[in-house]
């Protein structure tokens, strides 16, 4: 098994977890109210996105240096994840 797929299948087990969930869905429950119905992108959107993506970038960063060592290239997997996916949707 490469690095990438043992890499991958961290990050698969990693979503699944109740505890990821749980700081997700306790990340929206918390900011919820601050959406409205509206069409309308309001700037504090913006604040709760950036807090989202940090909550699961760093959680997810967090586990796959915890699995794969300390010498984990974050970047050089991100980079490696379109062409994997693209080799999926064509039944590689």
């Amino acid at each position: 098994m490469s690095d990438f797929d043992k890499a991958w299948g961290v990050c698969c087990d990693l979503l699944s977890k109740p505890d990821f969930k749980a700081k997700i869905g306790d990340y929206v429950d918390k900011h919820c109210d601050a959406f409205d119905d509206d069409d309308e992108n309001k700037l504090e959107y913006t604040g709760l996105h950036n807090g989202y993506v940090e909550l699961a970038d760093d959680a997810l960063s967090d586990g796959l240096v915890a699995a794969m060592g300390a010498d984990f290239d974050m970047v050089a997997f991100l980079d490696a994840v379109p062409a994997y996916l693209e080799k999926l949707s064509k039944g590689g």
